[in-house]
């Protein structure tokens, strides 16, 4: 796995990349301004370029986020998840604890293909709420996660932009997709979202109690939207592989 330079790039340009490359046209990501964010630009006084934050604050009405940057390797991302749900809750690692396995759904607003495979997530995921362990765990959980929401300005401030929530909550509603959709915050989100792991929307990782990822047949990253059909047979594939 490669590392990140010293100095931390975080493109709005990338962001619009994964409109182009999943869902059409760069024009449906709607960032089209190019934004590096550097450790040495975020604050960090100390010299050290590995870590470093942003003021909170607000910029053109939107809370910029407080961030001590350090790198996360990506396998130990979601162990090490700090987010919040799009009703501005705290959510952590221990959401995973929920269910023997979690597939996060990583999707965009401006995705067309993400949108309109959510109504058979939704169903999925309604479905295994009745398929209970014999201590009432469940075995399979779902965790929506809107990848477009983290930002930054020409300045290199981080925020979540209040815009996209808005637009997201209306797209869950919309689509009955409801379970749990999150936004990526702080040191978490950014390292999720300006790793380059993340190359399209929608992407999905299947993880463990634990937060650990889980690989697949398609691979620890699965890319693209799938059909019902197709979701059903590789989450029974991930169930049984993680209970035997």
């Amino acid at each position: 796995m490669i590392k990140y330079k010293k100095t931390f790039l975080f493109s709005i340009a990338m962001l619009t990349a994964l409109g182009i490359s999943a869902c059409g046209g760069a024009s449906d990501a709607g960032k089209a301004t190019n934004t590096e964010v550097s450790s040495t630009a975020s604050g960090n006084a100390s010299g050290n370029t590995d870590t470093g934050s942003t003021n909170a604050g607000s910029t053109d009405g939107k809370v910029v986020q407080d961030v001590q940057y350090s790198y996360i390797e990506f396998d130990d991302l979601f162990e090490k998840m700090e987010a919040e749900d799009i009703d501005g809750n705290k959510v952590d690692s221990q959401i995973f604890k929920k269910a023997d396995v979690t597939m996060i759904n990583i999707w965009g607003t401006f995705c067309s293909p993400c949108i309109t495979e959510m109504p058979d997530i939704g169903e999925i995921n309604r479905a295994y709420q009745t398929d209970t362990n014999s201590d009432g765990s469940l075995k399979f959980q779902v965790i929506g996660l809107v990848g477009d929401a983290l930002a930054a300005d020409k300045d290199g401030n981080i925020y979540m932009d209040s815009n996209v929530v808005d637009k997201a909550k209306d797209i869950v509603e919309k689509t009955s997709a409801d379970y749990l959709h999150i936004v990526p915050t702080g040191n978490f989100g950014i390292n999720l979202m300006g790793g380059g792991r993340i190359s399209y929307f929608p992407s999905t990782i299947f993880v463990d109690k634990e937060g650990d990822i889980i690989e697949t047949s398609e691979g620890e990253i699965v890319i693209g939207a799938h059909k019902r059909a197709d979701w059903e047979k590789l989450i029974k594939e991930v169930i049984k592989d993680e209970q035997d």
